[in-house]
């Protein structure tokens, strides 16, 4: 799996009626997250990403975000925007960080996942979490 495959299953989740969903591809805007999607009001932006998953829970993952991405998804947060970083597990599921998101540059203990931020084992869980806070 690809983080583009990732992505494909991700937004069949996500579609339903009333939802509005745009990709941005925009390297002249630095740091500014690949997806922004609109439903029932609410603006929400998604920035996407895949990792391996390493052998040993100690092994450190880098999901390979930028930190201009994690300055820009903070500066929104914190002017009230609503962000997520998704990540693709490999093949053992879903990560969903809404905060913190300068740790998933400098990367993450495997065996924080769990406690530290969002998972999901399907992304149908993870996609309704998105929309419905």
């Amino acid at each position: 799996m690809s983080e583009a495959s990732a992505w494909s299953t991700l937004r069949s989740k996500l579609l339903r009626p009333g939802i509005h969903i745009q990709r941005l591809e925009d390297s002249m805007a630095v740091g500014v997250p690949d997806t922004n999607l609109c439903y029932r009001g609410k603006e929400i932006w998604l920035e996407g990403k895949y990792a391996e998953m390493p052998k040993r829970l100690t092994t450190v993952i880098r999901p390979n975000l930028a930190f201009e991405q994690a300055t820009w998804l903070e500066s929104r947060t914190l002017a009230g925007g609503t962000c997520y970083v998704w990540v693709r597990l490999a093949d053992r599921g879903w990560l969903l960080v809404g905060k913190d998101f300068r740790e998933l540059v400098t990367g993450i203990v495997q065996e924080e996942l769990g406690r530290r931020w969002m998972t999901f084992k399907h992304a149908k869980d993870m996609a309704e979490r998105i929309l419905n806070g």
